[in-house]
């Protein structure tokens, strides 16, 4: 039997709980060629029965039974059992994503990498999953981070990444002959060390693969343990390797991780003893090294006044005398990891008898002398009762220390006490005017115990006295952007705070007001305890908040990634598994996919059923003016509230100017719609198909390109000619289908020659004939002699009610014009942007149209790149140029005029308007029906080989385009490798000066297909490095560029997408010199114009970078054709 592929090792103890989703999730992935080793290491829960009923029903499952002796030789056993050529380690706790395998092999396969490590994401009891990049180097995930090569050139490199075994898939040949250390905790250390020294790289994945879990009772990860003092001796074996290692750094190595393993530890104890212990142990190891704590990030500033011998917190609980439990159950709730070291002090009534409630805590008799005895470096104070967030008071403390703050507030506490200019987290300075609106209530608060201290006699009177005093001394305040108390807590603060205005004597009109308002505020938090957060419906933004923003944006990126890379694990299976930190995440997630799971080939009801219990049904008729939202719920609203709910929703997305949608929904409710159900009403359903129909009518007269969708496409002409549909319906079905797809040759296609009604069938006909005398592009003769059946298909046409007729008819008059040498120019009128003048003379348009291939174009203030960008095409066998000039200032204009082969036009209209210059390149390439034509800016160059050696023309007449009627072009953004304002071009070419490229240039993480549904999307890796935290839908970098035009053809907005065509094999590349010495100047013009997309946000983000600074980074940049990505796309020498 030939061994498998990949051994999995699965190490399983006492995880009976947890073990059968563990295999399960190895079960399940879309890469089959593996074996699973399967340790039980002596479980007495039943673990080993359900590793054994695994074996059973899989044969590529065994199970070796030993009895109990750790982890690490567990591990071992299954090393020395392994089989596969590549080895992966999955705890018997934790799951992988179904792509796991599957993307870690064909990572390390495409790099040659000897080892590959994946992002994780930690997921908890509750169900809530955390992302995390795995390395200790980078902060977070973005959702267009790129895959990275990471070379280990010193040991700093190797430590920056997680030693864990698990997240990683290893050559076998790394690892042969490695084993791990038995009989401790911490193993992973000492192997990965041992591991990275027979290396020079590890490859490192961005995708959240592994699902790590957390919070599980008996797990080493957060153990609460006495055997956290092992760190020590494997301190001391790392301490060995690094020092008998090939890689330089040992010291500071060491050093640096000796620094963070203690940190590490201390986050998980919190027995005051068992701590005490650990931090003596930690400062006599570093003190005999000769080695001094240096915090890892501001949480480790807590533990460096521990090992100086020092208390970080106190925290001080409030309490009235009332409920004898509520002290107890803020108590309980302190110990979470990443809380400091801290005593916990109970301010108020004594109780006779009886012990003070909070669970051994100090109790003080009030609260002014509970502050006085406080020991802790930072004070943060809490009614009794309050819950604080799990992290919410560890990270208060560790921003007040790192910005010597001396009072600390979070989101529940009101902002304009403070300068509004100062953004979440920064220090703040104190406006005193406005210091009144924080109150006399302390609790929810933390202040500098050093500042307490000065201020003694202000504590009793309040937060607000305290704020005064702080203003007056120039001292600063930190406030959280996020509440650190759950709704209910925070609601009784809120009235607390209320109480204490009216007390002080606030009029009673102000009174009123402050009722008001907070009654309000008390009615909207949601279910987090927060308020809703307002946002505009756009790519980047869907009106939730920015934690679970971003959350959703990586999850719809390790989603999207999971289908580009075959074979394809099940979207349904992927969706599921994907971990998120709130049901808010989950709703945006589950949105953002609607427009893929709503395809025709995709389980919808499947989908659906995971939206119930997130109140995604409500957002059909509250979403607001958000119509992308309320169009994506659509497939929710009719099958877990029904079709007249989706019915209410569609009626607000026909009313006039209600936005952009995504179509696919829109598809799958037609195709609900139709279905016989007898659960269902048939009048209603009519009343849904109606409405579709009268929403894509009024969108198609306007020019919306969506109405092209495909999966729209198909649900009209599936419709069409179903005969399941009452007459009435079918000829509500006849008038909307062939007033939006009587002009498209897919819709046509799909319908065939299945019988048709009558209307329908004389309008196939008609477009059968509209078709064969336009002809198929590349069929010259036929193409330029249209006649006057195609003039009388399209009265035809018209008669029945088809739109877009008039596309046609300027296709024929160019068509004329184009085989007429007499024949005068025609009128160019763009659908969209205003009318286009020609400014040179008629003969070169003329010269232009009839060119075998020719550069379309639009340009605003491009003199720089001009003579680069003729120079180029010319030399590529481009003989005509239309460009339309978008009220250039700097010389563009006068300097295209004078070139021969130019046939220049004004184009003085709105970029905007003209749907950002499409609506003037379809003009223009209507000149040329038939005929290829290149669109390109000025700043993108044309590339296939390496050198470029064939003309244009030379390439296109290769059979791979010969039936072919566009071509995908990749937009690979290029830089120099210094400053940009040294990309003058003046002392060679764009590619000599700015020949650089990010190593992975285009990212897979976009989950849409564009507005036509129907194709892939690629984005900058460049853009997002330089706009972290967008949308991974933004910055499309592929263009259908190259094409012969049809009218019969759909384009998008920036011609990233195109329906109704064509495509050739063949992909190209544009080298893009956006890039140059120009490019702030430009992004401040642009960004002040607003006339990109989305109000030129791209452009703000550009014009606020560092105009000295370059873009060149030495673990990302290679020479623009040594890009992979690229050089696979490129013909090499002859």
């Amino acid at each position: 039997m030939n061994p498998p592929l990949i051994t999995v090792i699965v190490p399983a103890h006492d995880v009976a709980g947890h073990l059968g989703a563990c295999l399960d999730s190895i079960a399940r992935q879309s890469l089959a060629d593996f074996e699973c080793l399967v340790i039980d290491d002596g479980s007495t829960d039943g673990t080993g029965a359900i590793a054994h009923a695994a074996a059973a029903a899989d044969p590529r499952f065994r199970v070796v039974a030993q009895d109990n002796r750790g982890l690490s030789a567990a591990r071992n056993a299954g090393l020395a059992r392994a089989r596969g050529a590549f080895v992966a380690f999955v705890d018997g706790d934790d799951r992988v994503m179904p792509d796991y395998l599957g993307r870690l092999h064909h990572a390390i396969e495409a790099e040659g990498a000897d080892w590959v490590a994946c992002a994780l994401a930690s997921v908890h009891p509750d169900g809530r999953g955390f992302a995390h990049p795995a390395r200790h180097d980078r902060a977070r995930l973005d959702a267009a981070d790129a895959p990275q090569r990471c070379a280990i050139t010193g040991w700093d490199d190797a430590i920056a990444h997680f030693p864990s075994a698990w997240n990683k898939l290893y050559r076998r040949a790394l690892i042969d002959g490695l084993t791990f250390d038995e009989g401790t905790w911490f193993e992973d250390h000492a192997f990965f060390l041992q591991a990275a020294a027979r290396t020079d790289h590890i490859l490192w994945l961005p995708q959240a693969l592994y699902l790590q879990t957390r919070g599980r009772v008996g797990q080493i990860t957060g153990a609460d343990d006495d055997r956290a003092l092992q760190q020590f001796p494997v301190l001391d074996r790392v301490a060995q390797i690094l020092r008998a290692g090939p890689h330089d750094g040992a010291e500071t190595a060491l050093a640096r991780l000796a620094c963070r393993l203690i940190q590490e530890r201390c986050t998980a104890l919190h027995d005051p003893a068992r701590r005490a212990r650990f931090l003596t142990a930690a400062r006599a190891w570093l003190e005999a090294r000769g080695l001094a704590f240096v915090p890892q990030d501001d949480a480790g500033r807590a533990i460096a006044l521990e090992l100086e011998g020092r208390l970080p917190l106190t925290v001080a609980i409030l309490w009235d005398g009332r409920d004898p439990a509520a002290p107890a159950a803020t108590r309980a709730a302190l110990p979470v990891p990443g809380m400091p070291g801290h005593e916990v002090l109970v301010a108020g009534p004594a109780r006779p008898h009886a012990e003070a409630p909070g669970g051994g805590a100090r109790h003080l008799p009030d609260t002014a002398t509970a502050v006085a005895q406080a020991r802790g470096a930072v004070v943060v104070v809490l009614a009794a009762g309050d819950v604080p967030a799990p992290t919410g008071i560890g990270a208060l403390v560790a921003a007040m220390l790192r910005h010597d703050a001396v009072l600390g507030l979070t989101a529940d506490d009101p902002d304009p006490a403070f300068d509004p200019g100062a953004g979440p987290g920064a220090p703040r300075r104190i406006d005193p005017a406005r210091a009144d609106a924080l109150g006399a209530g302390l609790a929810g608060r933390a202040f500098a115990r050093a500042f307490l201290d000065r201020h003694a006699d202000a504590v009793t009177q309040g937060t607000a006295a305290l704020a005064r005093r702080a203003a007056a001394e120039g001292a600063t305040a930190i406030r959280l952007d996020w509440p650190a108390l759950p709704r209910r807590a925070r609601r009784a603060r809120l009235l607390r705070g209320l109480r204490d205005r009216l007390l002080a004597g606030a009029d009673s009109r102000a009174g009123a007001l402050a009722l008001r308002a907070a009654w309000t505020a008390w009615r909207i938090m949601d279910a987090r305890g927060r308020a809703p957060q307002g946002g505009s419906r756009g790519a980047a933004a869907r009106s939730f908040p920015d934690d679970d923003t971003a959350a959703a944006h990586l999850a719809l990126a390790r989603f999207a990634d999971s289908q580009r890379h075959a074979p394809a694990p099940d979207p349904v299976a992927v969706l599921d598994a994907l971990p998120l930190p709130s049901d808010a995440a989950r709703r945006a997630v589950l949105l953002g996919l609607s427009e893929i799971f709503c395809r025709a080939d995709h389980d919808t009801d499947a989908f659906a059923a995971r939206g119930a219990g997130l109140g995604l049904a409500a957002l059909g008729n509250s979403g607001g003016d958000d119509p992308w939202a309320r169009s994506a719920a659509l497939p929710f609203l009719y099958r877990l509230t029904g079709p007249g709910a989706a019915l209410a929703a569609l009626r607000r997305l026909a009313r006039p100017g209600s936005g952009g949608l995504t179509t696919p929904p829109l598809a799958d409710l037609m195709r609900c719609a139709a279905r016989p159900d007898p659960r269902r009403s048939r009048r209603v359903r009519a009343a849904l198909l109606r409405t579709a129909f009268a929403i894509l009518r009024a969108r198609a007269a306007q020019g919306c390109e969506r109405t092209a969708c495909a999966e729209l496409t198909a649900a009209a002409a599936d419709l069409l000619v179903s005969r399941a549909l009452p007459s009435a319906l079918s000829d509500t079905v006849t008038d909307g289908a062939l007033a939006v797809y009587g002009l498209s040759r897919r819709f046509w296609d799909r319908v065939g020659d299945a019988p048709l009604p009558p209307r329908a069938a004389r309008a196939r006909t008609a477009f059968a004939t509209l078709r064969a005398a336009l002809g198929a592009p590349g069929d010259a003769g036929r193409t330029a002699a249209q006649g006057e059946d195609a003039d009388a298909a399209l009265r035809v046409l018209e008669g029945l009610g088809v739109l877009g007729t008039a596309r046609f008819r300027d296709a024929l008059a160019a068509a004329r014009a184009a085989g007429d040498a007499a024949a005068p120019a025609p009128a160019l009128r763009p659908h969209g942007g205003g009318m286009l003048e020609l400014v040179s003379p008629a003969a070169r348009l003329d010269a232009a149209r009839r060119a075998p291939v020719a550069v379309v174009s639009v340009m605003r203030n491009e003199r720089r790149m001009l003579p680069h960008f003729l120079a180029h095409y010319r030399a590529l066998g481009v003989e005509g140029f239309l460009v339309a000039d978008n009220g250039s200032d700097d010389g563009t204009a006068e300097y295209l005029a004078a070139q021969p082969d130019v046939a220049l036009f004004s184009a003085p209209g709105s970029y905007r308007a003209a749907r950002y210059g499409v609506a003037w390149q379809e003009t223009l390439l209507a000149c040329r029906l038939g005929r290829w034509s290149l669109v390109a800016d000025a700043d993108e160059l044309l590339v296939w080989q390496h050198p470029q050696r064939d003309t244009l023309p030379a390439l296109l007449a290769r059979p791979a385009f010969a039936r072919a009627e566009g071509v995908r072009v990749f937009l690979l953004d290029m830089y120099p490798d210094g400053p940009l304002h040294d990309a003058t071009f003046e002392a060679g070419t764009p590619f000599d000066e700015a020949g650089f490229a990010d190593r992975v240039p285009f990212l897979t993480a976009s989950p849409t297909r564009g507005p036509f549904s129907d194709g892939p999307a690629w984005t900058s890796a460049l853009r997002h490095r330089l706009c972290p935290g967008a949308h991974p839908n933004l910055f499309a970098a592929q263009k259908i560029a190259l094409l012969r035009h049809h009218p019969f053809m759909r384009l998008s907005e920036g011609l990233h997408f195109a329906a109704d065509m064509r495509l050739a094999a063949p992909e190209l590349i544009f080298g893009h010199f956006k890039y140059n010495a120009d490019f702030h100047v430009r992004a401040r013009a642009e960004a002040t114009r607003a006339e990109h997309w989305d109000g030129a946000a791209e452009y703000h983000r550009y014009a606020a970078l560092d105009p000295g600074a370059g873009l060149f980074d030495p673990a990302r940049s290679v020479p623009w054709h040594a890009a992979p990505f690229v050089a696979a796309r490129l013909e090499g020498a002859p």
